[in-house]
C-alpha cells in the first residue's frame, strides 16, 4: 500500500510528487517485506526524474551483485527516468535492479 502527495510546480510547467509506501509478499511461509520514500520530479513536459529511497532485507544492491557479496545493508537508493513518448505510451529505466518500464494506457 502507499499514500502520493502531488503538487503542481510554481512555474506551473508540470508536478513534483511524493511518495510513502509499505509492502510485503508472502511466499512459502517466508515474508519478504518492503518499505519506500520516494520522489519524482517533472524536467520538461515529456521527461520525469525518479529517486526511491527503500528498505528490502532480501534485494542485494548494485554493488553486492557485482562483487557477489551476501546483503550487508537493508537499505538502498533507487534513480531512474521515464520519458513520455506520447499521451499514452512512455518508456523508463530504473537503477535497481534494472528496471525497464513500459506503460501504456488505453
Amino acid at each position: 500500500t502507499g499514500y502520493t502527495m502531488s503538487f503542481l510546480k510554481g512555474d506551473k510547467r508540470g508536478r513534483i510528487a511524493y511518495h510513502i509506501g509499505a509492502s510485503a509478499v508472502i511466499h512459502k511461509s517466508e515474508t519478504y517485506p518492503r518499505a519506500w520514500i520516494a520522489v519524482e520530479n517533472d524536467v520538461t513536459e515529456k521527461f520525469k526524474i525518479l529517486g526511491q529511497l527503500y528498505y528490502d532485507p532480501f534485494q542485494p544492491s548494485y554493488r553486492e551483485r557485482i562483487n557477489n557479496e551476501k546483503r550487508k545493508n537493508p537499505f538502498d537508493v533507487d534513480l531512474g527516468f521515464v520519458y513520455a513518448y506520447s499521451k499514452n505510451f512512455r518508456i523508463g529505466i530504473h537503477y535497481q535492479p534494472y528496471i525497464i518500464l513500459f506503460y501504456y494506457e488505453f
